[in-house]
């Protein structure tokens, strides 16, 4: 099931609360998306600027979490390896995968104009919206 919303206008400040944690909100030179923090804290806006270029995969980054697009290349600062987090790149195909479709990089999101594609874990497949 699709859910529609609007983007606040302007830009939401760092930390200002919102309801739907599965909005991702663009703004000139910065990306703000609506997600659950960790504690008791409610569901807040978190900000954050991308490179203006596509980083080389397993640089340095110290916004973890922030999920920066590059035309077919998905971009996200990882923190598994500790503080501060490394950039995990990976090139989504051109055109939407069938849901099932085989993949090679798991946890890689794609944004197609009719949906999305995420690179299952667990079965190495798309599992498509």
């Amino acid at each position: 099931m699709w859910t529609c919303f609007t983007c606040p206008m302007p830009a939401p400040t760092e930390g200002e609360s919102c309801q739907d944690t599965s909005q991702t909100c663009d703004y000139a030179g910065e990306t703000c998306d609506c997600n659950n923090p960790p504690g008791p804290s409610n569901t807040q806006w978190r900000c954050y600027t991308c490179p203006a270029q596509e980083p080389m995969d397993d640089t340095d980054c110290s916004d973890t979490d922030a999920e920066c697009s590059y035309g077919n290349t998905e971009c996200e600062c990882d923190d598994t390896q500790g503080p501060g987090g490394s950039w995990d790149c990976a090139t989504c195909p051109a055109t939407k995968p069938m849901n099932g479709d085989m993949c090679d990089d798991t946890g890689n999101f794609c944004s197609y104009s009719d949906g999305g594609c995420w690179c299952s874990f667990q079965s190495n497949t798309w599992q498509c919206q």
